[in-house]
């Protein structure tokens, strides 16, 4: 564990000036100690900065290049399906607020009993997502809804995260990172549905703590009944 940062302190006894008016050396050499210990600590956090900032912009890529992945496997599947399983996937961007906002939404045609997967499915990591202020994050959940005949029924239910590494000298200029937080659930959900015929499902989103707005975040839904 670092050692904990502490600066000097200055003593009731001690001298800060010399009878003509001006610092006495002892004086000068504690304000210089000081100084150097705060512009030390500073270099030290911006370097710390500078680490995370390559780490987040690492993560970033790496959840693009899973989600581009994901959606071409499910692309090939539901070209695959054909009349013997009934799939879908569709996109969209969403605002994050304190309410269920509705996302993007698949329109299944027979659909016959049987198993609801939705992998890939949740909030995506994009470029276009923005958020306000710098240093505080937010919390949201986001809902699988499964509707046939106008009846709405909740099949899943996951978690999310929208943060930011703060950048003191340039605020906002980190790009948000998405955090699906249920994204190893959500790959291996499997659910028995008895709906057929016409089902659709939507995906819909809200935030749960902090009080920003999350604006266009990346929102994929995938289904497939089989």
């Amino acid at each position: 564990m670092a050692d904990r940062f502490t600066l000097p302190r200055l003593r009731a006894a001690n001298a800060i000036t010399g009878p003509d008016g001006r610092a006495v050396n002892a004086f000068v050499q504690f304000w210089d100690t000081i100084c150097r210990k705060i512009e030390g600590q500073e270099t030290n956090q911006d370097a710390i900065l500078v680490d995370l900032q390559a780490v987040v912009a690492q993560l970033q890529a790496n959840a693009t290049a899973t989600q581009v992945a994901q959606q071409a496997a499910n692309d090939a599947q539901t070209t695959a399906d054909g009349t013997s399983a009934s799939s879908g996937y569709a996109s969209a961007t969403v605002n994050l607020g304190s309410a269920w906002v509705p996302g993007p939404q698949v329109n299944l045609t027979g659909v016959v009993a049987g198993t609801l997967t939705i992998p890939g499915t949740g909030p995506q990591q994009t470029e276009t997502v923005t958020m306000g202020g710098s240093k505080v994050g937010v919390s949201g959940e986001f809902r699988v809804v499964e509707i046939v005949s106008g009846v709405e029924t909740t099949v899943y239910t996951g978690n999310l995260s929208v943060t930011r590494v703060y950048n003191r000298y340039d605020e906002g200029l980190e790009a948000p990172s998405v955090n699906n937080l249920s994204a190893a659930e959500v790959g291996s959900f499997s659910l028995a549905r008895t709906s057929t015929g016409a089902v659709s499902y939507r995906l819909d989103f809200r935030r749960t703590t902090g009080s920003l707005t999350v604006l266009d975040m990346g929102a994929y839904l995938y289904v497939r009944r089989a």
